[in-house]
């Protein structure tokens, strides 16, 4: 599974590698042109790479984009949390939206669903009634630049060679309880069976989007279900060349929230690609 994720690099970095506007007014609409809702997240302790930081004090004065509906990064991102998602509309034009992490099948009338939907399972998402229409045209990337998975309670980390952005595949709804609300963006990241390193820690691990694939992702005039099997392909081989360490954690009220560990103590052995120039194709 999927439920802590960090980004360490802003907005605008993260727009430019992937070739999105970042647009008030549509980052606020769904395919309707009506205004979204739940837009910000509270500021939180952030974990990346090692090196542990805050957000400043006057990041929501100074960041323009997050009062258009963008989180302050202060990662890890927990489920429920609002992320950033790069979706892509029936023109190829590419958006970075504020979502609501857990996807809402556009039938529920709550947010309290009597199932997780935070990840979905590949192996069931092109037919399960909550993914099928989502995973046929609306899917999205979720941008990281590393992601967090428990053994026994101990948080690891994992992350690219370089510390290169991660690209997790989502797919993603536009959800409205009532008719005379605004609609929320809503998503879920994808599961497949772990293998390689990240199988010594879980038997779940994100799916991946390889660079070459993004497009075909991205595209709604293009069937996901016929995508699911060669993406699934790149993605396994991309999840081996991962590295990874063990993190510290602390315990509040909520679940543990992973830490970097300090001195680079009690690390689990580093996996690092051969050919990290070709990570991602």
């Amino acid at each position: 599974m999927c439920r802590r994720f960090a980004l360490d690099l802003d907005w605008d970095a993260v727009a430019d590698q992937f070739g999105v506007s970042i647009d008030v007014a549509a980052a606020g609409n769904d395919e309707g042109g009506r205004p979204a809702m739940e837009r910000t997240r509270g500021p939180s302790p952030v974990a990346v790479h090692g090196a542990a930081q805050r957000p400043r004090a006057d990041a929501k004065r100074t960041d323009p984009r997050h009062t258009e509906g963008l989180p302050s990064l202060s990662a890890p991102f927990s489920p429920h949390d609002t992320i950033g998602v790069i979706t892509q509309d029936r023109d190829g034009v590419r958006r970075l939206l504020p979502s609501y992490w857990s996807l809402l099948p556009p039938w529920e009338k709550s947010r309290r669903l009597p199932y997780p939907t935070y990840n979905a399972r590949i192996e069931s998402i092109a037919y399960k009634p909550s993914y099928r229409e989502s995973t046929r045209r609306m899917r999205a990337i979720i941008p990281c630049t590393g992601y967090f998975e428990f053994k026994e309670g101990r948080p690891f980390y994992f992350f690219a060679p370089e510390h290169r952005l991660l690209s997790l595949a989502g797919l993603y709804t536009w959800w409205r309880p009532e008719p005379t609300v605004h609609a929320t963006l809503t998503t879920t990241i994808i599961t497949c069976p772990a293998i390689g390193g990240p199988a010594d820690v879980h038997d779940r691990m994100p799916l991946l989007v390889s660079h070459a694939q993004r497009g075909d992702w991205l595209d709604p005039n293009v069937d996901g279900a016929d995508l699911l099997a060669s993406v699934h392909d790149a993605a396994t081989r991309l999840s081996t060349r991962l590295s990874f360490y063990e993190t510290a954690s602390h315990r509040g009220d909520q679940e543990a929230t992973p830490l970097p560990l300090s001195g680079g103590t009690g690390t689990s052995p580093t996996r690092t690609s051969q050919a990290q120039n070709a990570f991602f194709d």
